[in-house]
């Protein structure tokens, strides 16, 4: 009937704005957290290849949450763009922080997160609704 239909979109409503608010609050933390870390003195040797991998997954996290946290957002034009700038004014900032220093190769590394979240999204969002997920009885 109208009425159960009525219920069952809003309860999908109600669960979408639900994971929306997690997502967001998931994500603002995830900036916050990035940031921290990016703006403390690092603590000890420089990290070579492992450093690039963190910045990859990242900002490959960043995205993901971002994309989950506005779904009605454009993700090309605005949420890559601006973790693009995100990721070079902390670079940018690293300049000035003593231990620290402004990196391409983070940039770079940051970029290559974004292009593998934009790669792996299409898959993803391809696959899951196909998922044989067990039913509620």
């Amino acid at each position: 009937s109208v009425i159960s239909l009525a219920k069952n979109i809003g309860t999908a409503i109600q669960v979408s704005n639900y994971i929306v608010y997690i997502a967001k609050l998931l994500f603002y933390s995830a900036l916050a957290v990035t940031a921290f870390m990016a703006f403390t003195p690092p603590d000890g040797d420089g990290q070579g290849h492992r450093d690039k991998v963190v910045h990859l997954l990242a900002f490959f996290t960043l995205l993901l949450l971002f994309d989950c946290a506005y779904p009605l957002v454009k993700i090309y034009c605005t949420k890559v763009n601006l973790l693009l700038i995100f990721g070079s004014m902390i670079e940018t900032i690293q300049y000035f922080i003593p231990g620290r220093e402004f990196s391409l190769l983070d940039i770079l590394a940051n970029s290559i997160g974004l292009i593998a979240y934009l790669t792996a999204r299409p898959l993803c969002i391809f696959l899951i609704p196909r998922l044989d997920f067990p039913k509620k009885p």
